[in-house]
């Protein structure tokens, strides 16, 4: 058998040298060159150092800087040995061996790295040479095809420093990674980290952020272990990535008060079962399903300083109380906000809301609604779609328009409509299949019944408001209900086709000063 070959030692970068830079900084880009990984960075900010001890003695003084800089010097001493390491297979793989910087490097990047277990191999270069020699790298370190790796090989678990001169992680440099820990730096200076830099990490269970932190990308925690995510109260960050923490374990979270923005997906399908937000909150929008299919969220109060709740929002989640802080902003419910929230019980309306999306409530479980003194002007279409549990119903003055099917085969056993009703028009089938809507009284300022508006429900008894306005009853607008007579109102013109067919009308009064002048067949 054929000895194995040595292979080509790694290349160290002391403090007088570098790698080739571009002049611009660009972090988080990362190409080769002769076999060699080359990071585009400002040449005069970035220098890689040689190795050394993180627990390196540090001179002491006296005081209270004294007893801070041995905190520090302790805090240094539980952190393996590490550095950052270039090495290349052959001419044309380069690797980059281990990925740690010394707190004390000026590295201002980490981009789509490989590493090995720190704890393994970086106790062994805790010696008192500040180089390695030769035997440092005898032949149970190498693979023939891999390079320098240990028994756990590249991806493996291992421990994360972040040093104060990191100023960005870059694209999916941890991705799919088995981190333990990761760990910032005192006083971290670290403002961005990219999109899917912690996506699909399989053993990162929390992160304690730096106040430092400014910007996180897309999908940065997406399908990741990650179960605690907490930032200081001094945080800068002002958005919560689209996808941030999608499909993840997270189960709890405190937003920051700095927040403005939580983005689409950015909790949807995770494990999150209690949101908190700081009582001086900012947040102003909660972005499209950003809690959508949420099964274990059972909760959440919305902060007075949110304006818009957008389109799914919380679409399949099992909340069953969203409540309002006093003096909300809230202006906008996008369209299928609550939609399918089979736990969602009651739920009260703050009055400084003026839109309510199509179907926000469709198929909920919804048994009390309050639209309280809000400004919306019309009830939108599949509003309140299959909400079987619904019973009752107050229809705000300002609603100008029930639009189509938007109680349709709902639970109502009554409708009200607020004094001063503005209401001028129930559009298609808005309230079809209510099989227990048995009577309706119509406001004054209503002038159309379009098709099918009560078709197939229940409804015996229909009135209408002195001085009614009403100009239209559409087709098939009451067939196949239970209606037995009605009093038609002086107003009215025209009647369409089957309006009454199929009905149990026996009975129908027609004004003397009546207008009618068109019944259709």
């Amino acid at each position: 058998m054929e000895p194995r070959q040595k292979p080509v030692k790694p290349v160290w970068w002391t403090q007088n040298q570098r790698i080739q830079f571009s002049s611009e900084l660009e972090l988080g880009q990362q190409r080769t060159q002769r076999g060699r990984i080359v990071f585009e960075c400002n040449p005069s900010i970035l220098q890689i150092p040689r190795p050394f001890n993180d627990a390196m003695p540090m001179s002491m003084s006296e005081g209270d800087e004294g007893k801070e800089q041995e905190q520090e010097q302790a805090e240094a001493a539980s952190i393996p040995s590490i550095c950052l390491e270039l090495g290349t297979i052959d001419a044309g793989t380069p690797r980059l061996i281990r990925l740690i910087p010394p707190r004390h490097s000026n590295l201002k990047l980490i981009q789509d790295l490989h590493a090995i277990d720190s704890d393994s191999d970086a106790e062994d270069m805790d010696s008192e040479d500040e180089t390695w020699d030769d035997e440092t790298w005898d032949d149970e370190t190498w693979d023939d095809d891999q390079g320098l790796i240990d028994q756990k090989a590249n991806k493996s678990t291992f421990l994360i420093f972040i040093p104060t001169s990191l100023l960005k992680v870059g694209q999916h440099a941890f991705s799919k990674y088995q981190l333990k820990s990761l760990i910032f730096a005192r006083n971290a200076q670290i403002n961005f980290i990219d999109r899917g830099a912690f996506k699909g990490t399989e053993s990162l269970r929390s992160v304690l952020f730096p106040p430092s932190i400014e910007t996180l990308g897309v999908s940065i925690f997406e399908d990741s272990s990650i179960e605690s995510v907490a930032f200081p109260p001094t945080t800068k960050l002002k958005v919560l990535p689209n996808a941030g923490f999608q499909r993840c374990s997270l189960f709890s979270i405190e937003i920051p008060a700095s927040v403005e923005r939580i983005e689409g997906r950015a909790f949807s399908v995770s494990y999150l079962a209690s949101i908190t937000f700081h009582p001086n909150s900012k947040l102003q929008s909660i972005g499209e399903s950003s809690f959508g299919n949420c099964k274990c969220l059972t909760s959440i109060e919305i902060p007075a300083s949110v304006q818009i709740i957008k389109q799914s929002a919380f679409e399949s989640s099992s909340t069953h109380s969203v409540t309002f802080v006093p003096n909300s902003q809230l202006e906008t419910i996008g369209p299928s906000a609550f939609r399918f929230c089979s736990n969602l019980i009651s739920l009260e309306i703050p009055s400084s809301v003026k839109e309510i999306g199509d179907g926000a409530f469709h198929s909920s479980s919804l048994q009390l609604f309050s639209f309280g003194l809000t400004k919306v002007g019309r009830i939108s279409k599949y509003l309140f779609y299959k909400c079987f549990n619904l019973t009752s119903i107050e229809i705000p003055a300002n609603v100008e328009v029930i639009e189509e099917y938007a109680f349709y085969d709902c639970g109502l056993k009554s409708i009200a409509f607020a004094p001063g009703s503005c209401l001028q028009r129930i559009d298609v089938g808005a309230f079809s299949y209510c099989h227990n809507l048995s009577s309706i009284c119509f406001p004054s300022s209503l002038e159309r019944l379009e098709a099918n508006t009560f078709d197939r429900s229940s409804v015996s008894s229909i009135s209408f408001m002195p001085n009614s306005s009403l100009i239209t009853i559409g087709e098939s607008a009451f067939e196949r209900c239970a209606l037995e007579s009605i009093h038609i109102p002086s107003s009215v013109k025209e009647i369409g086709e089957r309006a009454f067919a199929k009905s149990q009308v026996r009975n129908v009064v027609l004004s003397p000063d009546s207008k009618l002048k068109t019944i259709g067949r």
